[in-house]
């Protein structure tokens, strides 16, 4: 908070106790956040510290109201390296989910725990009232001369219906019939997942690690994409593959990777045969192996991967150069 372009904290104070229902949000550090925005020389440091915090304190206390704190007292609040902190990268994923408050912030407290590798730990007073409150969805209303099937699916979408929330969202990614939009997608695939849909879980995952619509955040791009992996989904299995092979969101494990890449295949998902292709190829698990390489370029090729059969062919004119010797099976 800055106090000098935005609102006095007594102010502030004033406003939430008014309210039937006030909730204040201190996204800093809890050793004194607000002294640098404080005209110098008037109190001392832990004077203002002591000042504020009793403010706040006495906030929290009031009937109908929560105060919610990025940080444990004492603590600091991390920056993070986007354009979000932890805090508000959490809170603007969750604040638009249509459950209980209080729910809200715990799970705010879960993501920021994780996310900050249990450095930083989000805490919430609350005297709100016992029965459920929750934060307003948006109502996103969609505008423009569009089809009456994109009407229609809006219009279920924002009545709840999980398959039409996915749906919609892939809409808005790819522009299809309506001006596309990452953060509606991102929405739309957020609220799906949440009812279940594993595509939409691989979907949101894909908008995490790209940053489209979101801040990009790779570690939450693995967590969506082994959660679609666990239920079977054969692109979140190869990209689990990748995120291994990668390091990218995870520590890097080859043989998880390779693991992945062959649950993916199984699955049905060429991908993954190629991508074993490429690990045997470089030699990642020790010496490079091209028989085995070619194996797996021509399992890919032969269910229609283009990149593989390119693969295959640099391999075959190796051999036929004197660089390699490669099975009979995998020569044209």
């Amino acid at each position: 908070l800055d106090l000098e372009r935005q609102v006095r904290l007594a102010s502030l104070v004033q406003a939430a106790q008014s309210a039937a229902i006030g909730v204040v949000i201190v996204d800093a550090c809890r050793d004194n956040p607000f002294v640098a925005d404080l005209p110098s020389g008037t109190k001392s440091a832990a004077g203002l510290a002591k000042g504020l915090g009793r403010d706040l304190e006495q906030l929290a206390r009031g009937r109908g109201t929560l105060v919610a704190y990025a940080a444990q007292p004492g603590r600091v609040a991390l920056d993070g390296s986007g354009g979000n902190s932890p805090y508000a990268a959490a809170l603007l994923e969750h604040i638009d989910r249509p459950i209980d408050i209080r729910l809200l912030f715990d799970a705010v407290r879960e993501e920021v725990w994780t996310r900050t590798d249990e450095e930083q730990r989000p805490a919430y007073r609350s005297e709100l009232p016992p029965i459920p409150i929750q934060i307003a969805p948006p109502d996103r209303p969609i505008s423009g001369d569009l089809s009456d099937e994109i009407r229609e699916l809006s219009d279920l979408a924002r009545q709840g219906i999980p398959e039409a929330e996915h749906d919609l969202a892939t809409a808005y990614a790819l522009g299809r019939e309506i001006p596309r939009s990452y953060p509606e997608a991102a929405y739309w695939y957020r609220r799906a997942a949440e009812s279940g849909i594993v595509n939409a879980i691989y979907n949101l995952g894909v908008l995490y690690e790209r940053g489209l619509g979101v801040e990009q955040d790779s570690r939450r791009a693995f967590e969506l994409f082994k959660q679609a992996a666990d239920e079977g989904h054969p692109d979140a299995q190869n990209a689990v593959g990748l995120a291994y092979a990668a390091g990218r969101g995870t520590e890097p494990n080859f043989t998880l990777a390779m693991k992945w890449f062959n649950i993916s295949w199984v699955n049905g998902n060429s991908r993954g045969a190629y991508n074993l292709g490429r690990i045997f190829e470089d030699g990642i698990e020790g010496a490079p192996d091209l028989e085995a390489a070619a194996r797996w370029y021509s399992i890919a090729s032969e269910a229609g991967d283009t990149e593989a059969a390119a693969a295959l062919e640099a391999l075959n004119w190796r051999a036929e150069a004197g660089q390699t010797v490669l099975p009979d099976e995998t020569r044209p």
